[in-house]
């Protein structure tokens, strides 16, 4: 069994200090606290983290600081800063409804209640985002290495009615793209429906992202911070050429982002940035699979390009009318 050392005090340093070495990198490791009896809660967790062959029990924490803690890995694994906040956004309601516990006493009960607050005036698919990071939150404290949760816990995401998902007609992307109210709008518009790029990465092309002798483009993805490759139609390129020409040579940006909303408000006429990116998906999978599409899109599960991204109903009718009926009769 590892011993650590008492709290103690540094000659010129303020507060009590912990000094330990790391059982598996051998490093030395020193951590401060403001009071006495903080530090001994520290030593106490220490000492059962470091010894985690001897002690098989529970490792509780104060619920802030296993928060704190696990927030890190956010920053740690490159994750996203929309991740990030609806992690932290979703810990802190928690927190308001159990108000300040251990780790070690956290139940099935303080989760039911919590579950059943955030239902309260909130869509039920809101609630099982809240349910995803919960859940995320227990399997990261509820690891061997931390053991901050032992008691066997479990979320169930609620039933949520499905999402009906409609993508554009032809005749209201034509209708769209004629009332586009200069040619960088159109330019804009035939990106995100061939591309399917979000809204925020469209919007932040630069005249250096495109590629026209590979017709790719080449960008990072703002929401995810991932290295981002889209192809370009055939068709597009003489467009798109022909844009670029007209720009100024010192030019970065390829659209101005200026007035954006009041623009586009001014002709979507009910349509929205999201439907041409859902579009895109629906395409991709009456020509290729629901794989490609969600390649494209950059999610990291089919499951949401399917519930949120595809018009099943148009996918559905596409591949029906590919049956070769006239063959049968």
């Amino acid at each position: 069994m590892r011993v650590l050392g008492q709290p103690f005090k540094r000659r010129g340093k303020k507060g009590y200090w912990l000094r330990w070495t790391e059982p598996v990198t051998r490093r030395r490791k020193y951590e401060s606290f403001p009071t006495r009896a903080l530090a001994d809660l520290r030593r106490s967790i220490l000492m059962q983290q470091i010894n985690s062959h001897v002690y098989i029990g529970c490792v509780s924490v104060p619920l802030d600081r296993a928060r704190a803690e696990y927030l890190q890995k956010y920053n740690t694994q490159g994750l996203s800063d929309g991740a990030y906040t609806q992690a932290e956004l979703t810990l802190r309601q928690f927190a308001d409804v159990v108000g300040d516990l251990l780790t070690g006493t956290i139940t099935q009960s303080h989760l039911d209640l919590f579950v059943n607050e955030r239902m309260k005036g909130r869509s039920r698919w809101t609630v099982n985002k809240d349910i995803g990071c919960m859940t995320a939150f227990l399997n990261w404290a509820s690891d061997p290495a931390r053991r901050y949760i032992t008691a066997p816990i479990k979320l169930v995401k609620v039933k949520a009615p499905p999402i009906v998902v409609r993508a554009l007609t032809n005749d209201q992307i034509y209708s769209l793209i004629e009332r586009a109210p200069s040619e960088a709008w159109r330019i804009r518009l035939l990106i995100a429906l061939t591309t399917g790029l979000r809204k925020k990465d469209t919007d932040s092309l630069r005249v250096a992202d495109i590629d026209l002798d590979t017709l790719t483009v080449w960008a990072v993805a703002i929401k995810t911070r991932k290295p981002l490759t889209a192809p370009l139609p055939d068709k597009l390129a003489p467009l798109l050429a022909a844009y670029i020409n007209t720009l100024p040579a010192d030019r970065v940006n390829l659209f101005d982002n200026k007035n954006l909303q009041k623009v586009w408000d001014g002709f979507r006429d009910g349509i929205t940035r999201q439907d041409l990116r859902k579009t895109f998906s629906t395409i991709m999978q009456t020509i290729g699979s629901i794989s490609s599409a969600q390649d494209l899109l950059q999610h990291s599960s089919a499951r949401t390009t399917e519930q949120f991204y595809t018009d099943r109903e148009l996918v559905a009718r596409w591949k029906v009318n590919q049956l070769p009926v006239d063959k049968w009769m």
